[in-house]
């Protein structure tokens, strides 16, 4: 991600990262809405029977917001990785980085439909074994653009029995 100098962050960019910090952003004549969420499916990593899926919102942080306003003037980055780690402190818009980061893996699959964007990984059985895994952060460019905490059983530590395919889904709607 380029580097952001003082001249970045003018009065209209700041009020933009305001509006989208408060998931609303006002293009006339129109107010534009942001959602961003995330889903964890749990499978059992031998027979794939789905054991749970974990959803909520996740936080767009700063960073995060800055590179999408960037993608006005041509500048976005585009989102690459996941990082997993063992944070359990709650995600700050100011967050830069996953608290406890364990590892950063290359983004299965990323598409896009209309206002709906979407990143996937897939957790193999094979992966983070041992590992306690209470937070995830999406990526690109090196930078944290959004981050995730949750707990839960099967990742309190992950073992070879389970597998997971995270999916990160950003919805955007005018209204």
């Amino acid at each position: 991600m380029p580097e952001l100098d003082d001249d970045f962050l003018t009065p209209d960019v700041e009020r933009w990262i305001h509006r989208l910090t408060h998931r609303q952003v006002d293009l006339s004549p129109h107010v534009y809405r942001l959602r961003a969420n995330v889903a964890i499916a749990i499978r059992d990593a031998r027979t794939e029977v789905l054991r749970r899926t974990i959803r909520g919102h996740n936080l767009v942080v700063n960073v995060g917001l800055a590179a999408i306003a960037a993608g006005f003037t041509g500048t976005a980055p585009t989102i690459t990785h996941i990082g997993y780690g063992s944070g359990s402190t709650a995600a700050a818009a100011g967050d830069t980085a996953l608290q406890t980061q364990i590892v950063q893996y290359p983004i299965t699959q990323v598409a896009s439909s209309g206002a709906v964007a979407t990143a996937q990984h897939y957790l193999s059985s094979g992966l983070l074994n041992g590992s306690t895994i209470r937070e995830i952060g999406l990526f690109a460019s090196g930078a944290l653009i959004a981050r995730f905490v949750f707990s839960d059983a099967d990742f309190q530590p992950k073992t070879s029995a389970v597998v997971g395919l995270v999916t990160w889904t950003m919805t955007g709607s005018a209204s």
